[in-house]
């Protein structure tokens, strides 16, 4: 009898162990440009995903990670807007990393609150860009956030007439009219401005432009992707910088961009710029990421992007932690709204009543540095808010 009853037992918790459904896999989505001139950006955010699994698994509470990948082409409002609805509603994503831009930020925004899909924005740099959309949060960086010290920056270091060139979209246009405040405030001049199409593809005519207003530097803002090493290929060609020209270029980021720092040379070698990430950031946890993310992608050098969505993997890991796999949005957003972590970029927190990040700027000077072209820290502004 006892014996019976024992084999009955295993039997029982046999046929339990067989039965028992495997839990669902934990889906995060990708929106973001895959295509278009800054398909750049769904690359390096790809690297940096395989970097943090490479570090953190492929599991989380228990569920598998599965990536779902969604191209918005660039700056495609109706596009991002489609492509967020499909991974709601079609793929039933559980969180997504993206978009790019402002304009496919806003158009997503409205889905991300329809569905109550926890959203973790890469880089929508205009101010209130996640405002009415209470499931994102703006995980990058804000355009004030960092070009306000830069313009302080150059007022007080020798560059007294400044040319503005900018993108004609909101963050170029809001960049642009943050650092012409603060530079004069600061005693600079503006020597002339002028606003750049996304479209463009030929940037000679803006660089000639550039060249006729003899200012000490230039301050610039572009999108990632081919428009910056247009300019930079103009300007050195018309002999607008480079040379015997006394230009200083004073950049967002774009023309310094990390994977791209060793293709344009040593043209780049003295551009000054203000962000929140450099490859070269002196830290445990940004080593540990660079030689995650070049183990698995050798031909690329991480850059924002990689940084922050490096970031945005591991706050998704810890809200799944403490649910214990099982989520509910409002408790994700709850959680997201509380981050405090420190990743490759440095320290950041969620300000939890505005979802923005506050982070370290960083101002950058290009040098070289053995084989590589590297942005190096010069001066750190720490916890500057969104």
């Amino acid at each position: 009898m006892i014996r019976r009853a024992l084999v009955a037992a295993v039997s029982l918790v046999a046929l339990s162990c067989v039965g028992a459904p495997a839990a669902e896999p934990l889906k995060i989505g990708v929106l973001i440009s895959y295509t278009g001139p800054s398909a750049i950006g769904g690359q390096e955010v790809d690297a940096a995903i395989a970097a943090y699994q490479q570090l953190h698994g492929t599991t989380v509470a228990g569920r598998s990670v599965q990536i779902v990948r969604a191209d918005t082409g660039g700056a495609n409002p109706d596009v991002a807007a489609r492509r967020m609805q499909e991974l709601a509603a079609n793929d039933k994503v559980d969180f997504v990393i993206g978009p790019d831009f402002t304009p496919t930020t806003l158009a997503a925004g409205t889905v991300s609150t329809q569905a109550k899909l926890p959203t973790l924005v890469v880089t929508a740099a205009a101010s209130g860009s996640v405002a009415n959309a209470p499931y994102m949060i703006n995980f990058g960086f804000s355009t004030r956030q960092y070009v306000g010290p830069l313009a302080n920056w150059a007022a007080t270091n020798g560059l007294k007439r400044t040319y503005v060139l900018y993108s004609d979209f909101s963050p170029g246009i809001e960049a642009a009219n943050i650092f012409k405040t603060a530079f004069t405030a600061a005693g600079g001049t503006v020597a002339g401005e002028v606003a750049v199409p996304l479209s463009a593809t030929d940037l000679s005519a803006y660089a000639q432009r550039v060249k006729d207003a003899n200012a000490d530097a230039l301050f610039v803002f572009l999108p990632p992707g081919q428009q910056p090493l247009q300019l930079l290929h103009a300007l050195t060609e018309n002999g607008a910088y480079g040379g015997k020209s006394k230009l200083k270029i004073l950049d967002n980021g774009a023309l310094s961009d990390e994977p791209r720092l060793d293709t344009l040379g040593d043209a780049t070698i003295g551009i000054i710029s203000s962000f929140i990430y450099s490859d070269d950031h002196a830290s445990a946890a940004n080593r540990a990421f660079v030689h995650a993310f070049e183990s698995g992608a050798p031909t690329l050098r991480p850059d924002f992007y990689a940084a922050i969505a490096f970031d945005a993997m591991d706050a998704i890991y810890h809200a799944v932690e403490a649910q214990h796999g099982t989520l509910d949005p409002d408790r994700t957003m709850t959680l997201l709204k509380a981050v405090h972590q420190e990743g490759p970029r440095g320290p950041i927190s969620v300000d939890p009543s505005t979802r923005l990040v506050t982070e370290n700027d960083y101002i950058r000077r290009v040098e070289r540095r053995g084989p590589h072209l590297v942005n190096v820290e010069i001066k750190t502004f720490p916890s500057v808010p969104q």
